[in-house]
């Protein structure tokens, strides 16, 4: 999980949103790269498989808008990056 995180992150301030709120809704700490990496998440006591993970956060990424005038020639490189990742 760490490694979709870390692709998320330096890639557009467009990206922190979706970081923020998927750390909030399943209580992930921040990592850093001494720390152990995460290596389960739940959502209400039950685990919550890599897949589905993955494909929230691919679902959030594609709804960023594809225009966004201060950055549009690093968000679609920062977005294929992010869901190529995953």
């Amino acid at each position: 999980m760490n490694r979709v995180f870390s692709t998320l992150l330096p890639s557009s301030a467009d990206f922190l949103p979706i970081v923020r709120a998927m750390r909030e809704k399943y209580g992930l700490p921040e990592v850093g790269p001494e720390d152990e990496p995460i290596e389960e998440i739940f959502l209400d006591d039950e685990p919550v498989s890599p897949q589905e993970f993955r494909h929230e956060i691919g679902a959030l990424v594609k709804e960023i808008p594809a225009h966004v005038p201060s950055q549009t020639p690093h968000l679609s490189m920062a977005k294929s990056q992010c869901l190529f990742a995953l």
